[in-house]
């Protein structure tokens, strides 16, 4: 706050508080008057900002303390995955597990599943869940407008509009986003290393 406007707020108060001290007696008409507004001065306060989260951004490396190349035992440690089983990688089977606040409608959906490769047993590809966001404000259900907005290269593999297209990853030249874009609306997101050896 500026020093003027410190000093008016004071000045106010203090101008209000002897006016508050004499004795004035105003005919209002049968009208009764409104409280007066209350003035609040607040200092700082303990409570951080509301911003999104590191572990709610999907880029430039993974997601939180979560990233690419990491082992299973290695995504494990940071408690943002669950459902991991054995160390060897599975290309996406059950045992590679999910995010940890992954729903997940079926088996086979894309929602939060992990990837770790089946011949460097590293993590490869983080499936995106609801909620979670490239650092350009990409989602699940983001327009097909969205997206060639925010990644003008973007193009569907079954037709310009439509299937799974690959962007860059700005800060990170060894990953790609993976998005899937069907009847105009981003149904699947991934965080994936250019050397994925799984897929596609």
């Amino acid at each position: 706050m500026k020093l003027h406007k410190f000093a008016a707020i004071f000045g106010g108060l203090a101008l209000a508080s002897s006016l508050s001290a004499c004795s004035i007696t105003i005919d209002l008409g049968g009208l009764r008057p409104s409280r007066p507004p209350s003035v609040e001065v607040s200092g700082p306060t303990s409570e951080p900002p509301s911003t999104t989260g590191a572990a709610d951004v999907l880029g430039p490396t993974g997601v939180g303390s979560l990233v690419l190349g990491m082992t299973k035992a290695e995504a494990l440690r940071t408690g943002l995955v669950t459902g991991i089983s054995g160390t060897k990688g599975m290309c996406g089977d059950d045992s590679d597990g999910r995010l940890a606040n992954a729903m997940p409608l079926n088996e086979y959906d894309m929602d939060g599943k992990l990837f770790f490769s089946a011949y460097t047993n590293k993590l490869i590809l983080i499936g995106a869940t609801s909620g979670l966001a490239t650092p350009e404000g990409i989602q699940l259900g983001s327009s097909l407008n969205e997206v060639v907005r925010a990644y003008p290269t973007w193009e569907g593999d079954e037709e310009p509009t439509n299937g799974i297209g690959y962007v860059p990853v700005a800060d990170n030249p060894q990953a790609v986003y993976r998005i899937w874009v069907s009847d105009g609306m981003v149904t699947e997101l991934g965080l994936q290393d250019i050397n994925q050896d799984c897929y596609e």
